[in-house]
């Protein structure tokens, strides 16, 4: 898998195929699928060479840069996971102010 810069994909450092880089397993439980409201603030910053760059095809995360025959799956544009990414944060926050309801704490 070739190493992609954020030139490519802004937003992001250079990448590195490893498992773990960008601090995956703090957000998930037994390789389960990870709940993106929690992701660590290293995964926002390489969203897009993750969703567009496959950044992380060797941990079974589809490269959604490109078009897919099985299942087929057209691929995204920059302005897609640019809006999917804007959802997931609007979901961080929203589950923040949930929990701090939750627990309490005023904003």
């Amino acid at each position: 898998m070739p190493v992609r810069t954020h030139e490519e994909y802004p937003g992001s450092d250079v990448v590195s195929t490893s498992p773990d880089l960008d601090g995956s397993g703090a957000w998930t439980e037994g390789g389960g699928v990870p709940d993106l409201r929690y992701m660590p603030a290293a995964s926002h910053e390489s969203w897009y060479a993750t969703v567009l760059g496959g950044a992380h095809q060797a941990q079974g995360m589809m490269n959604f840069g490109l078009d897919q025959q099985f299942p087929e799956i057209k691929r995204l544009t920059m302005q897609d996971a640019e809006d999917i990414h804007a959802y997931v944060v609007a979901e961080s926050w929203k589950a923040y102010r949930q929990s701090n309801d939750a627990h309490g704490a005023t904003q």
